[in-house]
């Protein structure tokens, strides 16, 4: 990589320390002309991107396939050759709640489609059939039927088109669950009536706030971890902290290996990808197990009976942080 112009003047324009050779050593910034051309920015840019690429994929290497390494490797200060835990935390779980929330949001609609198109052939058979009963009364008018569908996220309106001549006179009805709502709304209900409620109308909200739920999940896993080898004097809590950490970020790749087949599976070989999904599950139990073994080297029943604990208070905990997070969402 081209290098900027080395300075003349051997004082750190970042701390004015004196500097000894082209980097400062109080600092590390290197002391080069402050007017930097085009091409060194892009380049310097391309260096990054590559360097970040090249600690990620070989940081994701070894991550996968040898559990528990990385925070050996971590606590041993074996860390310029990784990519931090914390830096490749903040990436994962943002490609990985992207991609979460874009299957959501897929699998929403197609089923908010599908029962709106089952719903409209129902309505639209009814309103036949009202319709072919009203004719038979009278021979001047008729009656159409426009029904109305409540959503939780916004009123649409579903109309039957029932092919009358254009001589008839059009009544329309509207049929909607809107009354069961306001009579529940209306009534004295209860503290948990009222809750339940708004998290229906809210869902969409509160759904999203599920990263900042495992966000805030994981320091108290970390004291969780503290507790189950509270024997070990040697590790402090930030030595389980990043062992937590490390164990999320495989747990977010795995379950993003496991969207991909699961896509895959509804356009291709259905059943053997249905269970190789089912394979990568059980894969995230036994990752697991095996980070807890190879970190903490205890015995394979105690390493077993305590990651059955750990998924027990991870559940535990998830479900209080989320509880406390969206608190405010449901009774404001």
């Amino acid at each position: 990589m081209p290098h900027n112009k080395e300075r003349k003047e051997k004082i750190c324009l970042n701390c004015n320390a004196a500097i000894y050779g082209r980097y400062c050593h109080v600092c590390g910034q290197e002391n080069i002309e402050p007017k930097e051309k085009f091409w060194h920015i892009a380049n310097h840019f391309i260096e990054d991107v590559t360097h970040f690429d090249g600690k990620f994929f070989s940081t994701l290497k070894y991550l996968l396939f040898r559990p528990g390494f990385l925070s050996k490797e971590y606590l041993r200060g074996r860390r310029v050759s990784y990519l931090h835990p914390i830096r490749m935390y903040v990436f994962t779980s943002a490609v990985f709640f992207f991609i979460y929330f874009f299957i959501h949001q897929q699998h929403k609609t197609k089923k908010k489609e599908d029962g709106i198109n089952q719903l409209a052939a129902v309505l639209k058979d009814t309103a036949q059939k009202k319709i072919k009963d009203s004719l038979q009364k009278t021979k001047d008018t008729a009656i159409a039927y426009t029904y109305k569908v409540a959503d939780t996220s916004k009123k649409s309106h579903i109309k039957v088109n029932v092919g009358l001549p254009e001589n008839y006179n059009i009544v329309e009805l509207h049929s909607s669950d809107d009354g069961i709502n306001d009579s529940v709304t209306n009534k004295k209900a209860g503290f948990l009536v009222k809750a339940i409620k708004k998290y229906r109308d809210n869902q969409e909200e509160i759904q999203h706030k599920v990263p900042q739920v495992m966000f805030c999940t994981l320091p108290l896993m970390g004291l969780v971890l503290l507790f189950l080898y509270r024997k070990q004097k040697q590790l402090l809590y930030v030595s389980h902290l990043i062992f937590i950490i490390h164990l999320f970020n495989a747990i977010y790749i795995m379950y993003l290996v496991q969207y991909g087949v699961d896509y895959l599976g509804q356009h291709f070989w259905t059943e053997f990808f249905k269970a190789l999904s089912s394979i990568i599950g059980l894969l995230s139990f036994f990752y697991v197990y095996k980070s807890l073994r190879n970190f903490y080297r205890q015995r394979r029943f105690k390493t077993f009976v305590k990651c059955c604990l750990l998924f027990m208070f991870f559940w535990i905990i998830f479900l209080f942080v989320y509880v406390v997070i969206i608190s405010p969402t449901l009774y404001t």
